[in-house]
């Protein structure tokens, strides 16, 4: 009973600490004078899966990435580039919901 009511007690912490990081990152594109590229953060690219439409039969490229300022594992959709696997990047934040930890990224070129 002990050790569940600490997990729980640990998830609640780090659920909040989440959550105060991204309501920052909200705050900072929400503020008079913010950068038009949004909030930029280094991050890592764990997995690419190629995607083919097969409507127009273009590829993309799915994307998951460690965002290296936040500890946080996030998938980019629809990149119509292959940045490769461990390859370091820059995402740019355009919005952020805090509640439901959702962040819309878009990886900017080097």
């Amino acid at each position: 009973q002990i050790s569940q009511r600490a997990a729980s007690i640990q998830r609640l912490q780090r659920s909040s600490e989440r959550f105060w990081v991204l309501e920052h990152i909200r705050r900072q594109l929400a503020a008079p004078g913010a950068r038009p590229e949004g909030v930029v953060l280094e991050a890592t690219i764990l997995r690419v899966n190629r995607v083919l439409s097969k409507a127009s039969g273009t590829i993309t490229f799915n994307v998951n990435i460690l965002l290296n300022d936040l500890g946080h594992i996030d998938a980019v959709r629809g990149l119509t580039f292959n940045p490769g696997v461990g390859t370091r990047v820059k995402a740019s934040v355009t919005s952020v919901n805090p509640h439901s930890g959702v962040l819309d990224l878009v990886i900017l070129p080097r």
